[in-house]
């Protein structure tokens, strides 16, 4: 007659399941801080793009010439005369 183990031993030991435990908890500490430096880069970017569109309202609201007045347009200047672009051309080629 053949005899049975009833404990075979294929089982998982104490330290075994702890090991196991402790990585698990140690991955959601690593993902909990991705999450974390996600959320507080997003809410930066967000502060900064807001920044960035109040600055870049203001600047079109100040003059770009001194004798413009404020939320004036950008016009063409007039044409130079011949004499202008002459004296242009003598002082950049002296």
């Amino acid at each position: 007659m053949k005899t049975h183990k009833i404990h075979s031993g294929s089982g998982e030991s104490l330290a075994e399941v702890m090991v196991s435990a402790v990585i698990f908890f140690i991955m959601m500490a690593v993902l909990q801080g991705a999450i974390s430096f996600s959320t507080n880069a997003q809410h930066k970017s967000e502060e900064i793009r807001e920044k960035m569109h109040r600055f870049a309202g203001t600047c079109r609201l100040l003059p770009t010439f001194p004798e413009q007045k404020a939320g004036t347009t950008y016009s063409k200047p007039q044409r130079q005369t011949e004499k202008h672009r002459d004296q242009k051309r003598q002082c950049c080629f002296a």
